[in-house]
């Protein structure tokens, strides 16, 4: 199987497990509606370069998350759960498949199984379905350390520096500095 049809049946796996029901499931945990009310806050005044609350205070998180949401707010104004939802499920279809895509030039074996079980994993799911910052550092997270192995297995390619910079820089920008 292709790489390509590989990377696109995960990602209709991931729709699949991610999407379905997010918009008819109301926020509910304190840290969602805290996330919703500051992505609606950045929407509403259109001050995104630093996001606010609703008081007035900041945000108790770096802006990756808000920015996502506000651009997942764009693409489905009429239902605020699946737009603040929506960060998340992508990056957790971007992280399963980094691994199925990416985990055989780090690790020089075949990754499909990894990507699968990641996918399906409890905490994965959970993460991917819930409007938390969570997913967006997992994901980031996932991309830094694909590109370590793949430097520490010796395959320096130019890519894997690009890699996991990109992959930091999203991390600190998802969750501050870690």
């Amino acid at each position: 199987m292709t790489t390509r049809r590989q990377a696109f049946l995960l990602l209709a796996l991931c729709a699949l497990l991610y999407l379905p029901g997010r918009a008819a499931i109301q926020l509910y945990t304190r840290g969602e509606a805290r996330e919703a009310l500051a992505v609606r806050e950045v929407v509403d005044t259109g001050r995104w370069l630093v996001p606010m609350r609703p008081d007035g205070k900041l945000t108790r998180k770096p802006p990756l998350f808000y920015w996502s949401g506000m651009l997942g707010w764009q693409l489905v104004p009429s239902s605020p759960e699946l737009a603040v939802r929506l960060p998340s499920v992508v990056a957790g279809a971007v992280g399963v498949v980094a691994v199925a895509c990416l985990g055989p030039a780090a690790v020089g074996a075949p990754a499909a199984s990894a990507a699968l079980i990641l996918a399906t994993s409890f905490e994965w799911m959970r993460a991917a379905t819930s409007a938390r910052v969570d997913m967006l550092l997992s994901a980031a997270m996932t991309l830094v350390l694909l590109g370590w192995i793949a430097q520490l297995a010796g395959r320096t390619a130019r890519w894997t520096h690009v890699l996991v910079a990109l992959g930091a820089a999203l991390a600190v920008l998802a969750k501050g500095p870690i």
